[in-house]
């Protein structure tokens, strides 16, 4: 039975099951599931701007899961107030700084580093949300016991048990 940080999730199986058999289009725009090592569901939910389109995917994967099924996500966030968001960028732009290689030019200094982060999100589309806004589309997906199990700075894991809808 999967497992995460320790502790057995009965139903989790069936949801990488069925994710592995989704397709899911919203707005035109395919969602790709990945899979690693772990088959943990990877989707890149951030890529939609509009609160519509995220919602859409969202509803089609919970669909996908059994009752009392588990849905977890990890994801980017965006935080609520501008002058936050700033400085968890500055902290975050320090940390990745300090962490790496010397040699690695991509991070040789606070400027490339934000280059870097700032090319990195463009090309990969990312849109985060806020947190609120997240929470409030996992809800209305099916999710209605959604609960944040981590936060650190902009990357939050959340998630909870797929609703019986009558």
């Amino acid at each position: 039975m999967p497992q995460i940080q320790g502790v057995q999730i009965p139903g989790l199986a069936s949801i990488f099951h069925h994710l592995n058999q989704a397709q899911v289009v919203a707005g035109g725009r395919g969602v790709g599931i990945q899979f690693d090592g772990f088959a943990k569901p990877l989707l890149r939910l951030v890529k939609f701007p509009h609160l519509v389109e995220k919602l859409a995917v969202l509803k089609s994967v919970v669909q996908a899961i059994k009752p009392a099924g588990w849905f977890l996500n990890a994801d980017l966030m965006e935080a609520e107030a501008p002058e936050v968001e700033r400085r968890i960028q500055e902290i975050r732009v320090e940390a990745v700084t300090h962490r790496a290689p010397a040699k690695d030019q991509r991070f040789c200094s606070n400027d490339a580093t934000r280059q870097f982060l700032d090319d990195l999100e463009a090309t990969e589309q990312d849109q985060p949300l806020t947190l609120d806004k997240d929470m409030r589309i996992l809800r209305e997906s099916g999710i209605a016991n959604a609960e944040v199990f981590w936060e650190e700075y902009r990357e939050a894991a959340i998630g909870g048990t797929k609703t019986n809808v009558a």
